[in-house]
Parts: structure tokens; C-alpha cells; sequence
């Protein structure tokens, strides 16, 4: 009798006390790889943010004044300079259209006054920082494009009021210049900007494109400038530049486009450490578990194994016959703890990063094959190491030793 079949009807011996040890090593397991799940969607989600997070440099003025053009044009022809993006706004009136208001807000606006829109306008509305940052997202429609006149994107509230849709047109106004827009896309999302008036509300902002702008403000203040670049490397040598090229640089708000997502990314490292410190603390608890079990699952044994001794039965075909054992047990709880935790880690992973709108679109990544041979390989050696310290002290052990303390 080889020694597979000796395992397989070792196992079919005891159905209830293997049943209970397959159940321990299913919960055990299970925890270990529900962790160390987490812990691969956190180092998965960290690349796919590193690989979309733009780099480049972040152009204010503090005094709220028109950038000055011809510094930004320098600035622009920069080499490191992979593209760019400004943008500015002006207050418009709506014609037959009615803002949103704010219900939280204390301020009320007077009858007698004029509801006012934002009118923003912007050399590449896709490189938005709103758009970029998840801020705002597209609920239908398209973006305008760069060339594009008269075309602009406007907040779902703002069309669900006025009953508009992708494809209507409508008139705004300014002073005694008005023109008539056509909706190409509506969009969601809330700015960051104090809702200090109702114009100030992403639900009353209008986006096109800086030549629309231009109709209704022939010059209009350049409120925002961005300048992308490569790679981290270049933002940083990008930075300097840009303070040596502006004559005084002091006046302007110069920041890394990159900063908005090193809060999160700084988060993410810090769950990572302490998902690493649960692996570590996890791995040592269900050594030891899995550990004691098998010392009182084998001492139950030490009978049979006196008997296999013996009969001329090596120490080698016992410690392998143990390994199969444990193997065919731990088959199913290793399939199950699989699919338990690469679910439930998903789901609590999402869960935790819901309310971030910097990752908005980035979905979590399901595990891959090779984690997933990886995981089946650890939950093995936390099996195997156990098993081979509870038979150890018998293993070394001489055959007439063992017969002898059974006697």
C-alpha cells in the first residue's frame, strides 16, 4: 500500500475530528489571506494613482490679478513643458434660466437682483484640474473640444431645473453682449471653492472653452495657469525655473499639480504599514494555533504511529504521509479562504476609500494569478511549518523509544 492511499484512508478514519481541523485551518487561512488581500489592492492602487497623477507646476496670483501674458507665454515655451492649460471667468446672466440655490446657506438673494452665473472658460477643459482630480465627472454628453465655439458643459442640478439636455441651446448674458450656447455635456461633482454666493456653486458654473469666454469678456482676468511636465523629476527642476523666469514670483501661488494626491498617497503608505504589522502579528497567531492543534491532533496519534514503526515503516514515509494528509485537508479551506478574502478585502478595501473623490474612476484591482499562486504557497508553508514542530519532538525520537513510552 503506497503512501497516498495510506493518507487518503487515514483521513477517511477520523471524518469528524479531519472535518474540525479543516474548519480551523479555512478560518485561519482565511484571516491571513483577507489581510494580506487588502495589502495587494493598497500597493495596486498605489500604482495605478502614481501612473495617472499629472505632474507639472500650479500657477496662481495672490492679489487675484490678470496674469501677466506675456511672462505666461515664457513660461509656456519652456522646454520641460509638455502641454498647458489656463483658464479664467467671468459673472454672466442667465436669460429665462434659473440658478440654483443653496438651502444651507445663510445669505438670501434679493428679488430685486440679478441671479448671476459663472462663466468659465479654459484653453483645454480636459486637463481641468476639477476634471483631472475627479472633482467633477461627465454624466452625458462629451467635453467640448479645444476649438470649439459656443459649446459648454453645465451641472445636472442647474439642466434638471431648467429642463435642459445635451443638444438644447440657451441664452446668457453680459452687460449689453449676449450669445447663445448650445449644451454638448452635463456634468456632476461638487468645486472646492467657499460657496460664499450661488455663483460661486459648481451647480452654477458654465464651462466652454476661452475663445467663447472672449465673446462676452474681451479681456478676461487669467486666473489659473498650469504647466505640465514629464515626470516628478522635471516638476521638481520645473519649480526653480519658474521662480527665476517670473519677475516676482513672490506675488504668485506656485505649487506642485502633483501635491493634491501626495495627502492620499501619504495615507495609503500608512495603511500599508499597519496592514503589514497585522500580516506579521496574523502569521505568528496562526503558526501558533495551527501549531497547538496539530500537537494534539498528532499525540492522539502516537499510537499508530508506534504501530507503522514497528512494522518496519520509515520516519521519512510517516512525515510524508502527514504531509498528504494535510495537504487534502487543506485544499478546500485554501480555495475557500481564496475566494473569500479576494471579495470581501475588495469590498471593504472600496468601502474605505469611497469617500475620496481624488481616485474617483480608479477601480480596485481583482487578484491576479500569480498573487494568487503566491497566497496558495504562503497558506502551504503556515501549514507545513506548524505540522513539521509538532512532529518533530517525535521524529527525534528513536522507534524503540516511542514503543517503549506506549508500553
Amino acid at each position: 500500500m503506497n503512501v497516498f492511499t495510506k493518507a487518503w484512508l487515514s483521513i477517511k478514519r477520523r471524518p469528524k475530528k479531519n472535518l474540525l481541523l479543516s474548519l480551523i485551518i479555512s478560518i485561519t487561512l482565511s484571516l491571513l489571506f483577507f489581510i494580506s488581500s487588502i495589502k495587494f489592492n493598497l500597493d495596486s492602487l498605489e500604482k495605478s494613482i502614481e501612473k495617472t497623477v499629472p505632474f507639472g507646476i500650479n500657477i496662481k496670483n495672490k492679489n487675484h490679478e490678470n496674469l501677466n501674458e506675456k511672462d505666461i507665454q515664457k513660461l509656456i515655451n519652456l522646454k520641460e513643458i509638455t502641454k498647458s492649460n489656463y483658464q479664467a471667468s467671468a459673472l454672466v446672466s442667465p436669460i429665462n434660466q434659473k440658478t440654483v440655490t443653496d438651502s444651507t446657506s445663510g445669505l438670501t438673494l434679493d428679488q430685486k437682483q440679478e441671479e448671476k452665473l459663472t462663466f468659465l472658460g479654459a484653453k483645454s477643459i480636459n486637463l481641468l484640474n476639477e476634471f483631472t482630480s475627479n472633482l467633477y465627472k461627465l454624466d452625458s454628453g462629451s467635453l467640448p473640444s479645444d476649438s470649439s465655439k459656443r459649446e459648454v458643459l453645465i451641472h445636472k442640478e442647474f439642466a434638471t431645473k431648467n429642463n435642459l439636455k445635451s443638444g438644447d441651446y440657451f441664452e446668457i448674458k453680459k452687460d449689453h453682449q449676449k450669445i447663445r450656447v448650445k449644451v454638448v455635456g452635463i456634468f456632476t461633482g461638487q468645486n472646492e471653492k467657499p460657496k460664499i454666493l450661488d455663483s460661486d456653486m459648481a451647480e452654477n458654473q458654465i464651462i466652454t472653452t476661452f475663445k467663447t469666454l472672449k465673446e462676452l469678456e474681451a479681456n478676461p482676468n487669467l486666473e489659473n495657469l498650469d504647466l505640465f511636465s514629464e515626470n516628478k523629476q522635471v516638476e521638481e527642476e520645473l519649480e526653480d525655473k519658474v521662480k527665476k523666469l517670473l519677475p516676482r514670483h513672490e506675488d504668485y501661488e506656485i505649487s506642485k499639480i502633483s501635491n493634491s494626491y501626495q495627502g492620499f498617497l501619504t495615507n495609503i503608505k500608512s495603511l500599508q504599514q499597519i496592514i503589514l504589522s497585522s500580516i506579521v502579528l496574523t502569521s505568528l497567531a496562526s503558526i501558533t494555533v495551527l501549531t497547538l492543534v496539530l500537537v494534539f491532533h498528532i499525540r492522539n496519534r502516537i499510537h499508530e504511529i508506534g504501530i507503522l514503526l514497528s512494522i518496519g515503516i520509515t520516519k521519512t514515509q510517516i512525515f510524508c504521509q502527514f504531509i498528504i494528509e494535510l495537504l487534502i485537508l487543506s485544499f478546500i479551506p485554501i480555495v475557500v479562504s481564496l475566494v473569500f478574502s479576494s471579495y470581501f478585502s475588495k469590498v471593504i478595501t472600496t468601502q474605505i476609500l469611497a469617500n475620496n473623490e481624488t481616485i474617483g474612476s480608479i477601480k480596485i484591482a481583482s487578484l491576479d494569478a500569480p498573487t494568487i499562486v503566491l497566497l496558495s504557497l504562503i497558506g502551504l508553508g503556515f501549514l507545513l511549518i506548524p505540522l513539521f514542530i509538532s512532529l518533530l519532538p517525535i521524529m527525534l525520537k528513536s522507534p524503540r523509544k516511542i514503543l517503549t513510552n506506549l508500553n
